[in-house]
């Protein structure tokens, strides 16, 4: 990144850090959703690693058709995007991460005082003391309500 001549080598140079870093956070995400579930949202983290090095792979296959040179990186960058869009399948339709992305939208509403999803008054009391509003978010989460 530092050493590009460019200013758009050094945002690609960039951009690849943070899709390599994002990846990573993935990749320990990974261990947790599906060995222990100790935290709540590590299938959203696995689900935008996933995209990520969709993004990335995507970007570099076209790079390298881009080029007219067939090399066996083409055979490398095809498999990844492959196994990206294969994940991102089985998190979508058969994990249905999906809701827990709603989840995390609501811990946002919950965190500013107010559920607009179901119309929690934004009166001030917190969530976590009134059981019955909680059990109506947990219903909505799940999709039951």
């Amino acid at each position: 990144m530092s050493g590009a001549l460019t200013f758009g080598g050094r945002l690609s140079g960039f951009a690849a850090l943070v899709a390599s870093l994002i990846s990573f956070v993935a990749a320990l995400a990974v261990l947790d959703y599906w060995r222990w579930k100790n935290i709540r949202f590590s299938g959203v983290v696995v689900l935008i690693g996933a995209l990520a090095v969709l993004i990335a792979n995507l970007g570099l296959m076209a790079l390298q058709l881009e080029e007219h040179e067939l090399t066996a990186y083409l055979a490398i960058w095809i498999g990844m995007v492959a196994w990206a869009a294969w994940a991102l399948w089985l998190l979508l339709h058969r994990k249905k991460v999906w809701r827990d992305i709603r989840a995390c939208t609501l811990m946002g509403c919950r965190l500013c005082g107010r559920f607009c999803a179901i119309g929690y008054p934004a009166s001030g009391r917190s969530l976590a003391t009134d059981a019955s509003k909680k059990a109506q978010i947990y219903r909505h989460v799940a999709g039951d309500a």
